[in-house]
């Protein structure tokens, strides 16, 4: 599969970008023994600033509405013939970001407690959870 044209190339690495608006994120490409191309989606995901409630940040609905389109729109790409072997959240619990201050986003489909290192999952778990299930977004 030629990427000439729908991908640039990551200076470093086998990193590209998707250039349309449709589906920002990082794809590792790789090759098999015979030569035959394979992509793997990794971190894709959305951070939002804490709001202090560890209640009200269990419902995110935008983070759902995030991965939704951009799972609708990773199936129209495999459709049209991508090779896509792997799909990967950003992420999977809070993280730490030096890069934004520590703590200060909420990236994880479980919640961390940190006060008591409790694991809370959130909406966007229990969806993602029943993609999986179903092999499919609804």
């Amino acid at each position: 599969m030629d990427l000439q044209g729908k991908f640039e190339k990551g200076a470093k690495s086998k990193t590209y970008q998707r250039i349309d608006a449709d589906f920002k994120v990082n794809i590792f490409v790789g090759y098999n023994e015979d030569g035959c191309m394979s992509m793997v989606i990794t971190e894709n995901g959305i951070g939002v600033k804490k709001w202090g409630n560890y209640e009200e940040e269990l419902h995110d609905d935008y983070r759902i509405n995030y991965m939704r389109e951009h799972l609708r729109s990773l199936s129209r790409a495999i459709k049209a013939g991508f090779p896509v072997i792997g799909y990967f959240p950003w992420s999977i619990m809070d993280t730490s970001e030096l890069r934004s201050g520590g703590y200060t986003l909420m990236f994880g489909l479980v919640q961390i407690r940190y006060e008591t290192l409790e694991r809370v999952p959130r909406d966007s778990w229990y969806f993602y959870q029943k993609v999986i299930d179903e092999s499919r977004v609804d």
